[in-house]
């Protein structure tokens, strides 16, 4: 009888054995499963903050560009009011510089994969944890830039421009203007004779006014830039490492 108790003993060693190994194996492929999760996240991030630096390297050209735009609008702005406050009923200006004037650049850049990874939360895909907070800050500065942008496009729209059409034949500044973009397009240079086409504008306050709104808004503009620029700054130097 007791040699039948005895065969029919449990052998736990033996089980407890197996059962560590089952677990050791299973926390084992959780390991490798999640190092192969975080090797592929890391290597994800790289190329990801790689199409971000290509990304933004546009971006740096396009500010630069709105930046320049919106300087020579100042600049046109401060010789119209220098000409229009002579004491004279009307001024002739150039074409170029009234043209100057109507411009309305805006900030159109694009991300794709910055909209992607916030769109879908997943900025975190990137190792950089700086980077993450500023990508993540970026939208709501370039919006604040493109708000006032499109102020002053709607004023030059729909104040500015009705008004020189009542007072002043517009068409030198449309050919300016067609010249202009070629010359962006094509990299050449307006003709200096449509630039200095003549064009005669009242010297009535209320012209004066319009400019001198215009100018504001530009000056506006160029006052948010500075803390978009920034921004970018930081953001490029931290993609670059």
């Amino acid at each position: 009888m007791e040699k039948s108790q005895a065969g029919r003993r449990i052998p736990w060693t033996r089980f407890g054995f197996e059962g560590v190994l089952i677990i050791v194996s299973i926390l084992a492929a959780f390991g490798i499963d999640a190092w192969w999760t975080a090797r592929g996240e890391l290597k994800e991030g790289s190329s990801l903050q790689a199409a971000l630096a290509s990304e933004f390297e546009a971006v740096g050209q396009e500010l630069g560009f709105s930046v320049s735009r919106n300087e020579m609008i100042i600049a046109a702005a401060d010789t119209l009011l220098q000409q229009l406050r002579r004491e004279a009923p009307s001024v002739e200006v150039a074409s170029g510089t009234l043209g100057a004037l109507l411009l309305t650049p805006t900030t159109d850049s694009v991300h794709g994969t910055l909209d992607t990874l916030i769109a879908s939360g997943r900025l975190d895909l990137l190792p950089n944890k700086s980077l993450q907070f500023m990508l993540a800050d970026w939208p709501a500065l370039l919006d604040d830039v493109r708000e006032e942008e499109f102020a002053a496009k709607d004023f030059v729209h729909e104040q500015l421009t009705p008004y020189l059409g009542r007072v002043t034949d517009l068409s030198p500044i449309f050919v300016w203007r067609i010249e202009e973009r070629q010359e962006r397009r094509n990299a050449g240079t307006v003709s200096e004779k449509i630039k200095k086409v003549p064009t005669s504008l009242p010297t009535d306050p209320v012209l004066i006014n319009l400019i001198e709104t215009r100018r504001y808004l530009a000056s506006y503009v160029l006052t948010n830039y500075v803390f978009l620029q920034s921004a970018f700054e930081q953001i490029s130097v931290e993609l670059a490492k």
